[in-house]
């Protein structure tokens, strides 16, 4: 691009002179330049998880926590004894402890957690009949009933065992005659699930279509439209039991989970099929890092301590760090999922005048709108480090991040953490979009350098003053090759 510029110039300008300016322009670049941005990772089109059940660690007369957000469940009974933990599990793949045992008399309450699109899904074991005929009169997995037609919802098992579906809204505008007219419908299901075996068990909604879809172990298990809208009416929910003349349900149930969105059935596939993703296959958390690196790492596995297998979180990722040789960990919120994950050495970023990266440093791709970040370095050097941050082409401080030498299964390891906002000053590609690309590493400021450092940029003072000298020497060249031009 330079050569090609530089015939252009000479054929207008007629003098040499000009590929003198053009070199010394080059040059002033090049020592500008200082590498190459990591590429940032689309993010993902399956409909996000915003509740989430799993029942593990929940004694009796305990709520239970949502994993995904604060949509706890709160223990309810018509007698005197609250749902209790069991440890019959359903056969899946990450790290499952209990379920839950619903007597026919108990049940929890949450808030609704549903949009106008979602999927609800459940692992259901249950030897029970079921209830009624109607959607309100079923035995609920989740209910949010509202008496008459109103935009509600139950989801449950209905007689004879069989799933059932139901809701409220309007008709859809492309039935003239009854548009806005309320229309309750329901789903019925055609396989049988009260046969004592653990069955996962999902309903997709499409509030703007009608359409809803019941599965069973990830195959269609009926499938019908009803009013479109949005089933919020009732605030709350309820998992076990309903509103609205429902029966209760007995049995267990676990994992429940809800998503603001309808997934697929290949999607649905992978739940069943034991994943803790419904985007990858069981034994697959997504991060990009192989599982055998993951079950490797420090304290069998564990490497960021949290005593849960680093390859059955997608939100924790342990690998070999190409520039120690020792194990590094990066650890995210619960529901921030990981992809992309990768240590550096400084040169393939770029330069850094005054600091040296002796750990290197990680780039990783978080799919969440903000985030707590933890890296763990495993056998760290000693030195007072500082968190610097690659971003639009310069290295900045991540003033807020703390420092923790700690050991973990015997192991030196020093803890960074710090935190992270969609398309806050911190996210390498500057958008708010669910997406935060993150090249960040712990640097030591170099003990023999003699040039300061210009604030948050990492560029030398005394380059950037070279470089400044170099254009206006390139302008004062131009100036003169104007002025002979004109004398000639």
């Amino acid at each position: 691009m330079i050569r090609a510029l530089g015939v252009r110039l000479q054929k207008a300008g007629g003098r040499p002179l000009v590929f003198g300016i053009v070199a010394v322009i080059a040059v002033a670049l090049a020592l500008i330049s200082t590498g190459q941005m990591p590429i940032a990772f689309a993010a993902p089109g399956t409909p996000q998880l915003v509740a989430r059940w799993t029942f593990d660690g929940v004694a009796t007369g305990q709520n239970a926590p949502d994993s995904i957000g604060t949509n706890h469940a709160i223990p309810g009974s018509e007698d005197v004894s609250p749902p209790a933990p069991s440890g019959d599990v359903p056969p899946v793949s990450y790290t499952n402890t209990a379920s839950m045992q619903f007597d026919g008399s108990n049940y929890f309450t949450i808030n609704n957690p549903v949009s106008k699109n979602f999927t609800i899904c459940a692992w259901i074991k249950t030897a029970s009949s079921g209830g009624g005929t109607e959607h309100w009169t079923s035995a609920p997995i989740m209910d949010s009933e509202v008496g008459g037609v109103a935009y509600d919802f139950g989801f449950g098992v209905g007689n004879g065992g069989k799933l059932m579906f139901g809701n409220g809204g309007v008709y859809p505008e492309d039935d003239p005659d009854v548009t806005g007219a309320y229309w309750d419908e329901q789903v019925n299901g055609a396989t049988t699930v009260n046969d004592n075996t653990w069955h996962n068990v999902c309903v997709t909604r499409n509030g703007d279509t009608g359409e809803n879809i019941l599965y069973v172990d990830a195959q269609v298990d009926g499938s019908g439209t009803s009013g479109i809208g949005t089933q919020t009416q009732n605030a709350y929910a309820r998992i076990g039991w309903g509103y609205d003349g429902a029966e209760l349900y007995q049995g267990l149930i676990d994992d429940v989970r809800v998503y603001n969105g309808v997934l697929t059935q290949a999607q649905l596939a992978n739940l069943t099929a034991g994943s803790n993703d419904p985007d990858l296959a069981p034994g697959d958390d997504g991060d990009g890092i192989d599982g055998s690196i993951e079950a490797a790492a420090p304290k069998s596995g564990d490497a960021n301590g949290d005593n849960i297998q680093d390859d059955e979180q997608p939100n924790v990722a342990s690998f070999v760090n190409g520039v120690t040789s020792h194990y590094v960990s990066v650890a995210v919120d619960d529901g921030c999922n990981l992809s992309a994950v990768q240590s550096l050495a400084q040169n393939g970023v770029g330069a850094d005048s005054n600091y040296s990266y002796p750990v290197g440093l990680v780039n990783f791709t978080a799919h969440r709108s903000s985030t707590n970040v933890k890296l763990y370095f495993y056998n760290p050097p000693a030195g007072d480090f500082v968190l610097r941050k690659y971003i639009n082409a310069q290295y900045k401080d991540v003033t807020e991040a703390t420092f923790t030498r700690t050991t973990i299964s015997g192991l030196p390891v020093l803890v960074v953490e710090y935190q992270l906002t969609d398309g806050g000053d911190l996210d390498a590609d500057g958008a708010i979009n669910g997406v935060i690309v993150d090249p960040v590493g712990p640097a030591l400021l170099n003990a023999a350098s003699n040039g300061e450092t210009l604030a948050d940029t990492g560029i030398n003072m005394g380059l950037a003053l070279g470089v400044a000298g170099m254009l206006f020497a390139a302008g004062l060249l131009l100036l003169a090759g104007r002025r002979f031009t004109q004398q000639g």
